[in-house]
């Protein structure tokens, strides 16, 4: 009875449907939960049958709809009537099954793919945060190296300047040096020079004397003699 009942129902909801849709609508169908549907050509028991019979699940195309059968066309060509009761709007629950679990899988696969992705990304980026904290590490060993070097550069300079300072003093000392050695050369030049003077003086003083005096004593003894 409830089988009856639910294909009533199929009928009445078919029936709605022709007198809504245009017969000439094409829409999409799908064989239902049967194992072959027979494809006749026409709307009867009585017609040829064009195909044996369509598997259950199969898609079909609606081009026209009456009180109890159905004119669809197949994806091979093939266009003939089947019964209302055997066509249904939606895949029947193994086709829904199917689909679900093609998508299922998928779904997996991609899920696989993008845990895949994610931990080359979590490898990627430890990876990298090692990386940057190598490079932050010798950062900070560079720029201690280079405030060391400021240091022993300041030191360096102030050292440079102490002797550029001392090497003028130096130099200072140097040339008072050589000033005093000229001064004291030219003091001993000038001593002998005088030592000179006097020996010349004594000596000229010598040859007076030993001139003057012996005319000193010729003229005395005349004196006398005249006396």
């Amino acid at each position: 009875m409830n089988i009856i009942k639910k294909q009533v129902m199929r009928c009445c909801a078919f029936v709605l449907i022709a007198g809504i849709t245009p017969f000439s609508v094409a829409a999409s169908l799908y064989i239902s939960d049967k194992v072959y549907v027979p494809v006749r050509k026409g709307q009867g028991n009585q017609f040829a049958i064009l195909h044996k019979g369509l598997p259950s699940g199969t898609k079909v195309t609606l081009v026209e709809r009456d009180t109890d059968w159905t004119k669809i066309t197949t994806d091979e060509g093939i266009t003939g009537w089947v019964r209302n009761q055997f066509l249904d709007e939606e895949p029947p629950a193994a086709i829904k099954l199917v689909i679900a679990t093609q998508k299922l899988e998928k779904m997996t696969e991609q899920l696989n793919t993008l845990k895949e992705e994610k931990s080359l990304l979590q490898k990627n980026y430890e990876e990298t945060r090692q990386e940057l904290k190598q490079t932050d590490q010798q950062a900070r060993k560079t720029a201690e190296e280079l405030n060391s070097i400021k240091t022993i550069s300041a030191s360096a300079m102030e050292s440079y300047q102490k002797l550029q300072t001392l090497a003028e003093k130096m130099q200072l000392l140097q040339t008072q040096s050589d000033v005093l050695k000229s001064e004291n050369e030219n003091l001993r030049r000038s001593e002998r020079a005088t030592f000179f003077l006097y020996g010349v003086f004594a000596m000229l003083m010598g040859v007076i004397v030993a001139i003057v005096v012996p005319k000193l004593r010729i003229k005395k003894r005349n004196n006398g003699w005249i006396n």
